[in-house]
């Protein structure tokens, strides 16, 4: 649970946790539509 008042440690570690999620999700995103526009290349033969 985040603090209201937290730690530097803390709040490293929030900040962290935060960009790690950001990226993991930028990821899929990018994924996801490589993919689709893939599929959708192939599709229209």
């Amino acid at each position: 649970m985040y603090l209201s008042l937290p730690s530097p440690e803390s709040h490293a570690l929030y900040i962290s946790a935060r960009n790690h999620a950001k990226s993991a999700l930028q990821l899929a995103k990018h994924s996801f539509i490589i993919h689709k526009y893939k599929m959708s290349k192939s599709f229209k033969l």
